[in-house]
């Protein structure tokens, strides 16, 4: 055999072995599921800033969050109106919000509430720190059972950077299940923090006698304009 060959080989080999090494064992896989799992029970009883972006014809666009020192953030295609209605999760009446500002690339708009009761906020977490096989959570609904929501334990995928009207948009991707509705939601760390907002979904095949698989991708909320600074349109934060 030609040294060049035995040289590839090698390297293949030592390659496959570095692929081993990082990749989690079975058990890490089985106790990131439970974590998961736990983490959601934990979850269930901390959604008070959660509720549904909705128009004054009842119509339900999506998901919002309220988050400390901003107000009730949502996806920007959820944002149809410059008054929308906020219904929290928890029972509470309707809230009047109005648009503050969008932020079109990376698919975030922020309402300040007009009226209505005090509601319970998110804090926002650590992005950065967030790492493939990471456990997170999100939100769902059943239309049969609304407003009551579904607590949802996933594990991050991937990590990575996309490109959107000339900005870089910084993205988790995690498998779950995916209605319309869901998007705007946001998506908390082990902590209660939330670090992104669920956004866009992708419907992969499996191979031959295996399921479709959902993939939902989520933006961080780092772009979010630090308090006191100008968001452009003339108001600050």
């Amino acid at each position: 055999m030609h040294k060049p060959a035995i040289k590839f080989i090698y390297l293949l080999v030592l390659l496959m072995i570095i692929n081993l090494s990082c990749a989690p064992s079975a058990v890490d896989v089985m106790l990131r599921d439970v974590a998961a799992q736990d983490m959601a029970e934990r979850m269930s009883a901390t959604v008070h800033p959660l509720g549904h972006i909705k128009s004054e014809v009842d119509i339900r666009n999506g998901y919002g969050f309220a988050v400390k020192d901003y107000g009730i953030i949502t996806c920007t295609h959820i944002a149809a109106r410059d008054t929308m209605l906020f219904q929290p999760v928890m029972g509470k009446a309707d809230i009047r919000i109005a648009l503050k500002y969008k932020m079109e690339a990376f698919d975030l708009a922020v309402y300040d509430i007009v009226d209505g009761e005090d509601i319970d906020e998110y804090e926002i977490g650590d992005f950065a720190g967030v790492r493939p096989y990471d456990t997170v959570v999100y939100f769902g609904w059943e239309p049969a059972k609304f407003p009551k929501i579904k607590v949802i334990p996933s594990v991050v995928a991937a990590t990575g950077q996309v490109a959107r009207l000339n900005e870089s948009l910084a993205f988790i991707d995690f498998m779950g299940p995916m209605k319309p509705g869901y998007s705007g939601g946001p998506v908390l760390d082990r902590n209660g923090k939330v670090i992104a907002i669920a956004s866009e979904c992708a419907i992969v095949k499996g191979f031959k006698g295996t399921r479709e698989e959902t993939i939902i991708r989520a933006f961080s909320l780092e772009p979010l304009p630090a308090r006191g600074t100008d968001t452009g349109d003339g108001d600050e934060l």
